[in-house]
């Protein structure tokens, strides 16, 4: 009998995966979740509630509103400004913000 990895290893062999984002005319290589996660905060950008909502919970396990420095596996400071604009444009729909200090004198 061939020997597996758990699931939570395949999964995350499997998010993991290199795929090419295509926006406008650009092309990037990103993880398939960084794309997946982008893509849900497209579809939240276009007035999609389930995708705004999906999007402010996985900024919340992450501990983007409790002001919580660690990660569960996403990285704020890899997204492009474009991607942070987007996201805040998003979390703004909703009265959040992500980053620190706006609006404080």
């Amino acid at each position: 009998m061939k020997s597996r990895k758990n699931l939570k290893a395949e999964l995350r062999d499997l998010l993991e995966t290199p795929v090419v984002l295509r926006k406008g005319s650009s092309r990037q290589r990103v993880a398939l979740l960084s794309a997946i996660v982008a893509d849900q905060a497209d579809r939240a950008l276009q007035g999609d509630a389930h995708a705004t909502k999906v999007i402010v919970e996985i900024a919340r396990e992450c501990g983007v509103f409790d002001g919580s420095h660690q990660e569960i596996g996403y990285d704020l400071n890899k997204l492009s400004a474009d991607e942070l604009d987007a996201l805040e444009s998003i979390l703004e729909k909703t009265q959040m913000t992500i980053r620190e200090g706006e609006g404080e004198d």
